[in-house]
């Protein structure tokens, strides 16, 4: 019997994990769609997310203690296992996902979806089991496309993500959705998009610049962190 492991978006998915379901799970616990991401090797990298996360107010994240010891787990993943990749469809976790893929070898790779775009925050015990027993295998051709995505990620090659995410349209909708997503970041529309929603908000209460936020932008996915640095620069400019 081959070896199952399940590489899960963050915490918060491991605390309602369904414990009929064996395997060995394995924390994401990242936020590459903030900060920069491109070096040249994996340690440029995580000495490079460790600086940057290091400056966030709010987290307790020790880097080379919680973050680095998950993906070493799963780069040691064995050839030929059997691997469960649990992300949602908005843009932080792709991104995620799309790191998470490039570490991954010769391995039976399934992704394993929510119901709906809401995630799997709202499903209790039996319907993420009903979610697992739905996982979809990723065929060799999909693969390579999805590992093109990391690399092109890194580099700001917008042309190259949507070309990849349109060749998987089909299969991975929820691609594209992402892509046009990372490019509203870098074109500034996304912080143009929480300028609008502090002008209309008075007083300029964070906890609900973040709640309009998450109503209006749900394909960002961004965390309470990542808006609240947004936040603080027009706050600081006013």
């Amino acid at each position: 019997m081959s070896l199952s492991y399940h590489i899960l978006n963050g915490d918060m998915l491991r605390q309602q994990f369904p414990k009929n379901i064996s395997g060995e799970t394995i924390i994401c616990r990242e936020a590459l769609v903030d900060g920069e991401v491109n070096a040249g090797s994996l340690d440029e990298l995580f000495k490079s997310r460790a600086a940057y996360l290091s400056q966030y107010e709010g987290t307790n994240t020790d880097y080379y203690k919680d973050v680095v010891p998950e993906f070493q787990k799963i780069i040691n993943i064995p050839e030929h296992a059997e691997v469960n990749l649990w992300f949602e469809f908005d843009l932080f976790c792709q991104v995620n996902l799309w790191f998470v893929i490039s570490l991954l070898k010769n391995q039976h790779i399934n992704l394993v979806l929510p119901q709906s775009e809401q995630g799997f925050g709202i499903m209790n015990e039996k319907e993420l089991r009903v979610a697992f027993e739905c996982k979809k295998g990723l065929s060799q051709s999909q693969l390579i496309a999805l590992k093109e995505l990391w690399p092109a990620y890194q580099s700001n090659n917008l042309s190259k993500i949507e070309e990849l995410a349109a060749r998987q349209r089909n299969a991975f909708p929820f691609l594209l959705k992402a892509a046009k997503a990372n490019e509203r970041v870098l074109n500034g529309d996304l912080r143009n998009t929480i300028k609008q929603i502090l002008a209309q908000t008075n007083p300029a209460d964070f906890n609900e610049v973040f709640r309009q936020f998450c109503r209006q932008e749900p394909t960002f996915g961004f965390g309470d962190l990542q808006v609240k640095r947004i936040y603080d620069e027009f706050i600081s400019n006013r």
